[in-house]
């Protein structure tokens, strides 16, 4: 079966705005890292994330305008478009995201700071409240007396 050239350009412009798509997502989840302080096991989850999106996405893609058949040139202009994505928008992406996102990350520490010292406060507080029984301390006056 032949594929037509038009087709075939389609095919490429589609896969071109997966690829574009694809850098976004990617920098989504790098922001995500950046607010959780990049510990290894969000950034392995992250990747696996994406991994897995890139797979599912393509995936779905090849079915839907390529009849189910993986192209050569689909996996290059999504692969160059990531390229370009990563190479021209996402400096610019992420200069725009991560002050916002740092900033969020720094009202969130301090939020958490508070909620624990407030949680501190609160259990030393029910301690002494369920601690505190009136009838233990007459039982023993009367038993000594």
């Amino acid at each position: 079966m032949q594929v037509q050239l038009a087709e075939q350009t389609r095919s490429f412009i589609y896969a071109a705005a997966l690829g574009l798509c694809l850098g976004g997502v990617y920098d989504f989840l790098r922001c995500l890292r950046v607010l959780s302080g990049a510990k290894r096991w969000v950034t392995a989850l992250c990747d696996l994330l994406f991994s897995f999106l890139c797979m599912l996405s393509y995936f779905l893609f090849s079915l839907t305008f390529c009849g189910g058949v993986l192209r050569l040139y689909t996996a290059l202009g999504a692969g160059l478009a990531m390229l370009l994505y990563f190479l021209g928008i996402s400096p610019l992406v992420m200069a725009a995201l991560l002050p916002p996102i740092r900033l969020m990350r720094r009202g969130l520490l301090w939020l958490g700071r508070r909620m624990r010292r407030f949680g501190r406060r609160l259990s030393r507080h029910v301690r002494i409240w369920f601690a505190w029984r009136p009838e233990r301390g007459r039982e023993g006056k009367s038993g000594s007396e």
